[in-house]
């Protein structure tokens, strides 16, 4: 036993001592590579990193563009995300500037209508309303428009209106914010007139029909196509020279009156507040005085049934 754990400690001892020799030889080989590595030319070493970096970069550059790659998808998603709020955006504003648009069309078209209108109207008349017809011109039995103003803004029964500088009507009922008017298509017109030529007195009478006509002219009178009629101011109710349109002859020579205007296109017109220099209206009626009753007096007083008058 003792020979045999002698044995045994002789081998351990022989395997440490290789093992410590090893290690020695091991440092001085490693000490020797390390002074020829630092003794080295170092175009080889350059070499090397040359040779290590074509190895690379194909590796690098592939993970590279696989970033990339996943980097610009990314920005997409958060781009599309973006591009499709700023497009509801875009498409709201859109919608808001077509309604500006279309809003704009028309006020401006109104303004220009109302500008015509307004350069049309007879310099001699300062006082006027501007009135816009919120109705059709009317049908087969009458001929008529319902304005939009009324007595508030100073509107009065018989005032003449305008439409394009052009005499169309009167106001013949007025309301606190409306009134109607009639055209001189409406077979209830009766506007005196004179044709401007020979400055020829007559009636301009509507028929309700497209066209009105000209009654009591003077006799052995031949009007020619073309002349031009305007408002004779007789009476006092309407002013004098106000245009109203040109003398039509149809195959029975008589006469009709074609207005400067269509009278079914009429939307923005010029009620003319005007009154006859000497023409006053007395609303309170202050000169009237209602006869006094007689109690003593009988109607039927000498009658009898048979309507002889009995003579006493």
């Amino acid at each position: 036993m003792k020979q045999k754990r002698k044995f045994e400690n002789n081998n351990i001892l022989n395997l440490s001592n290789f093992g410590q020799k090893s290690l020695y030889f091991g440092i001085i080989f490693f000490t020797f590579v390390i002074l020829f590595i630092g003794k080295a030319d170092l175009a080889i070493l350059n070499k090397l990193s040359i040779v290590v970096a074509d190895m690379s970069s194909p590796i690098i550059s592939s993970f590279s563009k696989q970033t990339k790659i996943i980097s610009n998808s990314f920005n997409y998603l958060k781009n599309t995300t973006s591009l499709q709020e700023e497009n509801k955006n875009l498409y709201q504003e859109n919608i808001k500037l077509k309604k500006y648009k279309v809003l704009s069309e028309i006020y401006e078209n109104e303004n220009l209508v109302l500008k015509k209108q307004l350069n049309l109207i007879p310099k001699n008349i300062p006082n006027f309303v501007t009135a816009r017809a919120i109705s059709a011109p009317g049908n087969i039995f009458t001929h008529s428009l319902l304005l939009n103003s009324g007595r508030k803004q100073g509107i009065e029964k018989g005032n003449a209106v305008l439409f394009n500088g052009v005499f169309i009507g009167q106001i013949i009922s007025v309301g606190n914010n409306s009134s109607r008017l009639l055209l001189i298509s409406d077979v209830n017109s009766m506007i005196p007139v004179v044709v401007s030529n020979n400055r020829i007195p007559s009636v301009l009478s509507g028929e309700n029909l497209i066209l009105p006509s000209l009654k009591f002219l003077p006799n052995n009178v031949v009007l020619k196509n073309g002349s031009i009629v305007q408002t004779s101011g007789h009476g006092g109710l309407l002013p004098a020279g106000l245009p109203v349109g040109t003398v039509v002859k149809n195959s029975t020579e008589k006469n009709y009156v074609k207005p400067s205007i269509d009278l079914n296109l009429i939307d923005y017109v010029q009620v003319l507040l005007w009154k006859a220099d000497g023409v006053k209206t007395n609303k309170k009626n202050d000169n009237f005085r209602p006869l006094a009753p007689n109690k003593d007096f009988n109607l039927l007083e000498g009658f009898t049934s048979r309507g002889v008058v009995i003579d006493e």
